[in-house]
């Protein structure tokens, strides 16, 4: 839908092109270079729109004037007293009126006061600023130049320069996920068998207070073997628990429009220049339509705008809808959530075919989409101290199944067997070998569990401690038997 439309629905008196005319400049401005004097463009904005205004002699078209202006400046990062400045003095500039009139409060939302000829001098209409050429590429200058290489935050799975979209249910663990990212990044460290590219990062914390980020990150430090101190030599981290933390909403004409807390992460991400970038979660940074593409569309590229400037990769969490869990898509609302960014990250539980679910500390995390590398990229990961990491095994979730039933067969079933005051041990060669005498129950006869998978599990249950050996009897005999951990 064109600008003049969305406006059209809302103010049907303004001409489409006074429409297409603040949105020009409003894009202009938001996408400005860094180097350029963001104040001189702002000025000859405001110096077009009022020569539009004027030539209109309109209150509604005033008002969408100053309305779209006032969008511009927040866009800028500009504070609202300069901006004020700026388009007073575009305006008395345009209206050739003395640097003294400035003190008569003249508003900006007001008609233009009624002058004379003389006031206006031999030229009363003061011609608009015309818009800025399009930059177009110069394709010759590649010739014989090899073409750069892709930038990476993490090769293959978050490009620099835009935004990667990581979804998942609440309590999946996806903050976990990119806070460890976020640390791994900081520290150049591995994450999920890959190394980030190392610098700094900065992340936006919606729903965690400090407190809570406190305990997560003293496990991701202590993962890595390294201090507080160190990891905060490059990451800057912000908690807006509790706050409002919204960072772009509709205007009355239903446009997505950043407010002043975009302008401010916009700015530190200009300062700080980080490598990675992580806002968790689009639902409190969000305050548009979920399922309106167009608001999504005009969302995301708000965010790479910041993604650009700070040549970072931007790294948003989501929450999936019931339809994206059952369909395993992991998005929610409309599709221009998974056209629009340029990678995309599904945090889920693990679960076999069957929709089983293996093991309750068992999550994968999907390559979902990928426009610079390939998809179909699945790792499955365990928790483990307080963090997800890449489990051993590649066996597969079916097979994990499998021994996850052999472990909770096992356990039950040497629990049955103490109660009934029957030892059994570990010893292959002794007649209570546990794994046989198990073997022959009816409730391993049904599942399929032979005594090798026993033998496998008692294996694992030994490792992760959850199983012992018991000393009994006189000690002089130095006889023990399997008991479980409490």
């Amino acid at each position: 839908m064109s600008d003049a439309a969305v406006l059209d629905d809302h103010l049907p008196e303004v001409p489409a092109e006074v429409v297409d005319e603040i949105a020009m400049w409003r894009r202009i401005v938001g996408n400005a270079d860094p180097e350029n004097d963001i104040h001189d463009l702002l000025r000859n904005a405001a110096a077009a729109l009022f020569a539009i205004r004027k030539k209109a002699a309109d209150s509604i078209v005033a008002q969408a004037i100053v309305d779209g202006l006032a969008d511009m400046a927040i866009v800028a990062g500009i504070d609202e007293n300069d901006a004020g400045l700026i388009f007073y003095e575009a305006e008395a500039e345009l209206l050739r009126l003395p640097s003294t009139e400035r003190a008569n409060g003249h508003a900006l939302d007001e008609p233009p006061p009624a002058l004379g000829p003389d006031d206006y001098g031999a030229s009363a209409e003061a011609p608009p600023t015309p818009p800025e050429p399009l930059r177009f590429i110069d394709i010759a200058a590649w010739h014989g130049e090899p073409a750069p290489e892709r930038e990476w935050a993490v090769r293959d799975r978050v490009p620099l320069k835009n935004v990667t979209l990581l979804s998942g249910e609440g309590g999946v663990g996806k903050s976990i996920l990119a806070l460890h990212l976020a640390a791994a990044t900081t520290l150049g460290r591995d994450w999920l068998g890959a190394l980030p590219m190392p610098g700094p990062a900065l992340v936006l914390c919606c729903e965690d207070d400090e407190h809570e980020l406190r305990r997560r990150l003293d496990q991701i430090v202590q993962h890595y073997g390294t201090s507080h101190a160190e990891l905060s030599k490059g990451m800057h981290m912000l908690s807006l628990a509790g706050q409002d933390a919204v960072m772009a909403a509709p205007d009355k004409r239903g446009l997505i429009m950043p407010t002043p807390l975009f302008a401010r992460l916009r700015q530190a991400a200009r300062d700080i220049r980080p490598r990675l970038i992580v806002i968790d979660n689009s639902a409190d940074v969000y305050a548009g339509n979920e399922n309106d593409r167009a608001q999504v569309r005009q969302f995301v590229t708000l965010l790479r705008g910041i993604a650009i400037d700070a040549n970072a990769g931007l790294l948003l969490t989501s929450h999936p809808s019931l339809t994206g869990i059952s369909s395993g898509s992991g998005l929610s609302g409309s599709t221009a959530w998974n056209a629009s960014v340029r990678s995309r990250l599904y945090f889920k539980r693990a679960k076999t075919e069957k929709d089983e679910e293996p093991d309750p500390d068992l999550r994968v995390l999907e390559l979902m989409k990928s426009n610079y590398g390939p998809t179909g990229e699945m790792i499955t990961l365990r928790w483990k101290a307080g963090l997800f990491l890449p489990v051993a095994s590649t066996g597969g979730l079916d097979k994990l199944a499998a021994e996850q039933r052999a472990e909770h067969l096992f356990l039950k079933l040497l629990a049955l067997f103490a109660g009934q005051g029957r030892n059994t041990s570990e010893k292959p060669n002794a007649p209570t070998y546990a794994p046989t005498l198990f073997a022959k129950e009816s409730d391993a006869r049904e599942l399929g569990i032979r005594k090798a998978d026993f033998e496998g599990a008692m294996r694992r249950l030994f490792a992760a401690d959850k199983i012992y050996l018991e000393p009994f009897g006189p000690p002089s005999k130095g006889r023990s038997r399997l008991a479980g951990r409490t």
